[in-house]
């Protein structure tokens, strides 16, 4: 609010507010940021970040308030993400297992770790995995529906990779 909305909106009555001045600031933040990193413009999500979390919610209040009678109209710019394609994917994942044993051969914990994050777990599922969670003997473990993000509990195989590592 302080860097793009209040040098330019900042000392306006909230009535007196245009599409056109949001406009502005938009096209200000396109062309040119407030530090040496944005010196060539902001990022689209950083636009969107101002615009549409901070502005949008204040002009929002005003209409429920009855202060505007619509809200204008806040265009933001598209982020045109260039796709990333891995190449030599199935290397790539050898390379990084062969780290993640080396590496942390004499570090089971670690290797633990590493293993079940290769193995597609998430941060919060890897540190929130309990003792009671893993069954050795079926060679599975468990992550909680609390722990997860869709919400759902969800049993896995553990590899003996794994097994090695945790005991």
């Amino acid at each position: 609010y302080r860097l793009h909305i209040q040098p330019s909106l900042g000392k306006k009555k909230i009535k007196d507010i245009r599409t056109v001045q949001i406009d502005e600031i938009r096209k200000h933040m396109q062309e040119k940021g407030h530090s040496k990193q944005t010196e060539k413009g902001c990022s689209p999500r950083t636009i969107k970040k101002v615009l549409a979390q901070t502005l949008k919610p204040i002009l929002q209040y005003a209409v429920d308030n009855k202060v505007l009678d619509t809200l204008p109209k806040i265009t933001i710019p598209k982020q045109n993400k260039p796709k990333k394609t891995v190449t030599d994917a199935q290397n790539k994942f050898k390379l990084l297992f062969f780290v993640i044993m080396s590496l942390y051969k004499d570090d089971p914990f670690y290797r633990a770790l590493f293993l079940f994050a290769w193995h597609g777990r998430r941060w919060n599922e890897n540190k929130t995995l309990e003792w009671d969670d893993i069954d050795f003997t079926k060679e599975q473990y468990t992550i909680r529906a609390k722990h997860k993000k869709i919400k759902k509990t969800q049993t896995y195989s553990l590899l003996p990779i794994m097994k090695d590592a945790l005991l």
